[in-house]
């Protein structure tokens, strides 16, 4: 009996092109969910870093060391003392981030106020002279701010007892509005003005002015025509006033 020629065995359906291709289809599919997930997981520890590293250098507000509500004697808005045609008029020009502003402010100011105040051919006006950085233009339009509640002198001397270094996120607007908040500002009448700008081009145009009138440097001032330079003792100021006044107009 001849033999039969032996079957050659069906090819498997693993085996078969489009087998071997969706093989390869679900090889890749599962590559990818892999390479998402993990593209997922970065992008979620990333922001997690971020969040972290904000919440951190959030701005903080103020422990506030000291906190004046007062006007002096006869405050009228960035100025005290008598009116525009003094017969002697001290022009202060100054940066609430410089220290030795805030020296003047708060050791040798008081003592003029007392002195000057009530007087009325002696009249002192302050110009802010923000050139030292953002915060130090920020602190300006603040301060007009608050100068439209009557309220400057008492916002002027808080940010300088409150002065603690140049552009490290003192005068944040956290610790601006703590400060208006604190003197008694009408904190929606605040916001409204500190939030549009709208002091910014007055901040503008003070540095312009002090300027074309060669400051170079804070606290610059001026009786009338002399020009006295940084953080001068009260004896400096009161020979200087008094030569004014006994000059007459």
């Amino acid at each position: 009996m001849a033999k039969k020629s032996p079957k050659s065995p069906a090819p498997s359906a693993a085996s078969s092109p489009a087998a071997r291709r969706e093989l390869r289809r679900q090889r890749e599919a599962r590559r990818r969910r892999t390479r998402y997930l993990a593209y997922g997981v970065i992008a979620l520890g990333v922001l997690l870093v971020v969040g972290l590293i904000g919440w951190v250098n959030r701005p903080q507000p103020l422990a506030l060391s000291r906190v004046v509500t007062e006007n002096p004697p006869n405050a009228d808005g960035l100025a005290w003392g008598g009116p525009e045609a003094a017969a002697v008029v001290i022009r202060e020009y100054s940066d609430f981030q410089c220290p030795f502003c805030a020296r003047h402010a708060l050791e040798v100011l008081p003592k003029l106020i007392e002195r000057y105040a009530a007087d009325p051919k002696v009249r002192y006006e302050f110009h802010p002279f923000a050139f030292l950085g953002p915060e130090s233009v920020d602190a300006a339009m603040a301060a007009l701010c608050a100068a439209d509640q009557n309220k400057f002198w008492p916002y002027h001397d808080t940010l300088f007892a409150n002065q603690r270094g140049e552009n490290i996120g003192t005068f944040n607007r956290t610790s601006l509005r703590q400060i208006a908040q604190a003197v008694g500002l009408d904190m929606g009448q605040f916001d409204r003005c500190f939030d549009s700008g709208v002091k910014r081009r007055d901040v503008n145009d003070f540095l312009m002015e002090g300027r074309q009138r060669g400051v170079q440097s804070t606290p610059t001032f001026y009786i009338n025509d002399q020009q006295i330079l940084g953080a001068q003792p009260l004896e400096a100021f009161v020979n200087a006033i008094e030569q004014a006044l006994a000059a007459g107009p």
